[in-house]
C-alpha cells in the first residue's frame, strides 16, 4: 500500500552555506549508512526515516525539498512533507537538528502559510 504524504508548500531561504552544512551534517553523522534516519541520498530532497533501514516496518516518515538557485548566494527550503506515520513538527524538528547553530531562532523569511496538500499515493520527491 502506498504512503499517503501531507505537504506545505514553505519559502524559506538560508545561505547556501548552511544548506550545504546541513546535507554533509547528513551524511557524516545522521546518514542511513551511519546508523541514523536521514537519508540525503538526492541534492534536492532530504528524507527521514521512522528508524533504521535494517529494522523491520523502517518506513519514510517525512522529507523537506530545496531549490538550489545558480549563481545566488541563498537556497530554498520549498516544501516539507510528511506521513501519517510522522508530523510536519517532526520535520521541523530534523531540519533544526540538521541546521544546527546555524538555524535562526526568528525567522526573518516569508513562510506561505494555510496551503497544505494531501497527495495519495505519491512520494515526498
Amino acid at each position: 500500500m502506498a504512503a499517503e504524504w501531507r505537504s506545505r508548500e514553505v519559502d524559506i531561504r538560508l545561505p547556501k552555506a548552511t544548506l550545504e552544512a546541513m546535507w554533509e551534517r547528513a551524511r557524516r553523522s545522521f546518514d542511513l549508512a551511519e546508523g541514523g534516519r536521514y537519508d540525503a541520498r538526492s541534492r534536492t530532497t532530504m528524507l527521514l526515516w521512522s528508524e533504521l533501514l535494517t529494522n523491520p516496518g523502517a518506513e519514510p516518515v517525512g522529507a523537506f525539498s530545496v531549490k538550489w538557485d545558480d549563481g545566488a548566494e541563498q537556497a530554498t527550503i520549498r516544501l516539507i512533507s510528511w506521513t501519517r506515520a510522522g508530523s510536519e513538527a517532526q520535520v521541523w524538528r530534523a531540519i533544526s537538528v540538521l541546521a544546527g547553530q546555524d538555524w535562526p531562532t526568528r525567522l526573518p523569511l516569508r513562510r506561505v502559510v494555510g496551503r497544505t496538500h494531501h497527495d495519495e499515493g505519491r512520494a515526498a520527491a
